[in-house]
């Protein structure tokens, strides 16, 4: 029995109340009691009983201790950890979700942009903190699942600050399966999928890039916040994404549903891209999930023009050429 909510957590499981209330034709306060006894309380009083007291890890500094975080260290290198001793911990087992671990993040970069003067050295701690502590990317744990951690700069689990390989399935802590739709709300523009920032724009580097992560991780909040649980069932795996990226070239032009040369050529690209980077494991329903998202997000070109069944000859067609391909 845990006793560690977060609002974001009690809103998903409102949510999943109210979708198990319409699917089962009972009431939204027996519902909310079924979901309670599901996480191990008697009903959603006593969930709620024991949540009120519950006061979550979160980041505050004085400004003395600012000044010293931000002190260049004689020998400190933010990728060796190890030179920082105990200043430097590793706090990743304190976030009870990735809502939390970016709620964290949030109140560590308004506290230090409260601050009248923005610079970071490299040889801080504070530089240290922010390329093991915050997040970097919601990457994915294992190829196709649908399952995402939410890692550092350094692709460890964000708040782990040892440099050895980990295997990510081992922090369900930090955890989540967000759709497409929530993945591209907090993604940084111009970097791949999940990614909160690229070297073009570290947090460090000035206050102006700062700022802008800081609404980026509000954004993630906001997305993890929102998972719907029929959503957060299927997740949107690493297969779909190569796909949906790989078929940008062809998906983008207003022609693309042609019989022109040119939209034949940028096609067999794309089928040759999918055989270099999916081949076999290329699927149905992935090519169908892409193709979807392509439609969904360009309207201008893909949305009304696009039938279902036209969609579904080019799910088809595109597996087809990649079979012919392997």
């Amino acid at each position: 029995m845990r006793s560690n909510y977060f609002p974001a957590q009690i809103e998903q499981l409102k949510r999943k109340a109210k979708l198990l209330a319409r699917s089962s034709s009972i009431s939204h306060s027996k519902a909310l009691d079924q979901v309670a006894i599901e996480e191990g309380f008697a009903n959603w009083s006593w969930l709620m009983k024991r949540n009120r007291d519950f006061v979550p890890y979160h980041f505050e500094r004085s400004e003395e201790a600012w000044k010293e975080a931000l002190r260049p260290t004689k020998g400190g290198e933010e990728r060796r950890p190890q030179t920082f001793g105990q200043h430097l911990k590793s706090i990743h087992a304190n976030f009870v979700s990735p809502w939390h671990a970016t709620q964290f993040a949030i109140d560590y970069m308004q506290s230090i942009l409260s601050r009248p003067r923005y610079r970071i050295n490299s040889n801080s701690l504070a530089m240290a903190e922010m390329r093991w502590w915050l997040p970097y990317v919601v990457h994915e744990v294992v190829d196709d699942v649908g399952d995402r951690i939410v890692l550092n700069r350094h692709y460890k689990p964000v708040g782990y600050v040892v440099n050895d390989h980990v295997d990510y399935s081992q922090f369900g802590n930090l955890h989540a399966r967000p759709s497409f739709d929530q993945l591209r709300r907090f993604s940084n523009k111009g970097a791949g999928t999940g990614y909160l920032f690229n070297d073009g724009n570290p947090p460090w580097r000035n206050r102006k890039d700062a700022v802008e992560y800081v609404g980026r991780l509000e954004r993630l909040c906001e997305a993890l916040g929102d998972a719907d649980p029929e959503e957060q069932s299927l997740g949107w795996t690493y297969t779909q994404n190569v796909i949906y990226e790989e078929l940008v070239p062809w998906a983008r032009f207003p022609t693309w549903h042609t019989s022109h040369p040119a939209d034949e050529k940028r096609l067999d690209a794309v089928i040759a891209s999918l055989r270099r980077r999916v081949g076999q494991r290329l699927r149905e329903q992935d090519i169908r999930a892409a193709l979807l998202q392509h439609r969904r997000g360009n309207v201008e070109i893909l949305g009304g023009k696009i039938s279902d069944s036209r969609l579904e000859s080019y799910v088809q067609r595109i597996r087809a050429l990649v079979n012919e391909s392997t």
